[in-house]
């Protein structure tokens, strides 16, 4: 039995330097790179999930054994805590993708967003003389407004969900001090979010000085 709970340990030590490797890479920044990492992290928790059933048998072997010996009581010690270990690191993994998904996310529809406004914006710079073409930009203005209004809540939530990415980061990797790759996700978000506020700024003061139709 004690080989068994040692090649056993020896699977788990293996699953564990691959999860390491996943955990310390650089935090993806565009939708492509995040969806390989979700599909190489699913891949991985499958065949996870294949460890569980041999370590119950393990351990109901283990559990009809008498008398059992120092040597294997420690070698099944050291196999739970290594078991918990890589399925708490996994689960942890799992949340930050899910977490950098609604950032990345939220990141390119706020861009999109913020491109759209200042096309708008840049076309009612010289306002109409008509009646009804003075309608049609107050109309443009309205529905601008409206739009930022409804999209500022992915904004707080692509800012605070930023916060999180990088607390699970920290939490996953241990010892490192600095995460570049995840201060670059921030300076992202971050530049992004000063492109929106403009934005919406101007939308607001452009409302508020056009004339009343």
């Amino acid at each position: 039995m004690a080989d068994q709970v040692s090649i056993l340990y020896q699977d788990l030590e293996d699953a564990e330097r691959t999860l390491m490797s996943r955990v310390s890479a650089s935090v993806p920044r565009d939708e492509m790179g995040l969806e390989r990492m979700v599909t190489e992290h699913r891949e991985f928790e499958s065949r996870l999930h294949t460890y569980e059933s041999r370590i119950e048998t393990v351990q109901r072997n283990y559990a009809t054994i008498p008398q059992k010996p120092a040597s294997l009581q420690a070698k099944m010690e050291k196999l739970v805590d290594k078991w918990e270990n890589v399925t708490n690191q996994s689960s942890l993994f799992t949340e930050k993708l899910t977490r950098l998904e609604t950032v990345l996310t939220s990141l390119e529809e706020t861009r999109q967003y913020v491109s759209h406004f200042e096309i708008k914006l840049s076309s009612t710079e010289n306002l109409p003389i008509e009646d009804e073409g003075l309608k049609r930009v107050s109309e443009e203005l309205y529905n601008l407004q409206n739009t930022a209004q409804a999209h500022q809540y992915n904004v707080d939530k692509m800012v605070d969900e930023t916060k999180n990415v990088r607390r699970l980061t920290e939490k996953s990797r241990g010892s490192s001090k600095r995460h570049p790759d995840v201060e670059k996700l921030e300076d992202d978000v971050h530049r992004t979010t000063e492109r929106w506020n403009e934005s919406l700024s101007n939308v607001v003061q452009r409302f508020e000085f056009f004339p009343r139709m």
